[in-house]
């Protein structure tokens, strides 16, 4: 039987106030009746994303959404992704109220230690002042039934000062395959930074020519909002390439 990717480029138009004002997400406990998808039913997680100046929104998590396919739109996972894009931008703050860079990721590594994911890891962009060619990424590691390794990844979209510069660095293409340039750098930079992290958890992934195993299981799911959704979209694509011919499988969901 020919296996085949089916990958999905999703944009989830969600209304926000105030978009850009950094959030924590929240587990409030669970649903019951769970969240099924044929004759296996998950755990249905729920939970209210807050921040200062909007009203709080409710998601949905389960490890249920990834068992369906990626090309089918779905509300929940759109909402659960805008979550995780927002709580991958940078706190306005450190941990302390100071403007230390280490701790401006707190959210997102909350949001990936709440949907269970183990060994997350942040770029070293995301740890350190922005500048105009840097982009901080953060991304986690969840085995999920029949051997599946769900892979969540979040590109940090939103108080990167300086590297507003990139949105505008268009270049003449020549070198990146008709992409505008500075998004094509980051989205290079966060593809590699991914693949060397795969690398780490699984050091059988890759063939030796760099393919991804036919046999691999993994379910990239990566969301960005604003520049980091540029970032994101292009990163997927190049995610998608890896993974033709492959058991793996892409959820791109692309936030603006």
């Amino acid at each position: 039987m020919r296996k085949f990717l089916a990958a999905a480029f999703l944009l989830a138009v969600l209304a926000l106030v105030s978009a850009q004002a950094p959030a924590q997400a929240s587990v409030e406990g669970y649903v019951d009746g769970g969240y099924t998808v044929g004759a296996t039913t998950y755990p249905l997680m729920k939970g209210v994303f807050r921040s200062p100046s909007n009203l709080p929104m409710r998601f949905f998590y389960t490890d249920g959404f990834f068992a369906e396919a990626p090309y089918m739109y779905n509300t929940h996972l759109a909402a659960a992704s805008l979550c995780m894009a927002i709580s991958g931008m940078y706190a306005d703050y450190g941990l302390n109220g100071d403007n230390d860079y280490a701790t401006r990721s707190r959210n997102i590594i909350q949001y990936m230690r709440d949907i269970g994911t183990t060994n997350y890891h942040l770029n070293a962009y995301n740890t350190l002042r922005p500048t105009t060619e840097s982009i901080g990424v953060t991304m986690g590691w969840k085995p999920l039934s029949d051997d599946r390794i769900l892979i969540p990844i979040a590109v940090r979209g939103a108080n990167y000062e300086k590297e507003w510069a990139s949105n505008v660095t268009l270049g003449d293409g020549k070198d990146t395959n008709g992409e505008a340039q500075g998004f094509s750098v980051s989205a290079t930079l966060v593809y590699n930074e991914l693949i060397e992290y795969v690398r780490t958890q699984d050091t059988d992934a890759f063939n030796s020519d760099g393919t991804l195993k036919a046999d691999k299981k993994f379910i990239f799911w990566i969301a960005g909002y604003s520049r980091a959704a540029a970032v994101s979209n292009l990163t997927a694509k190049r995610l998608v390439d890896l993974c033709h011919g492959t058991d793996s499988k892409v959820f791109a969901y692309i936030t603006r």
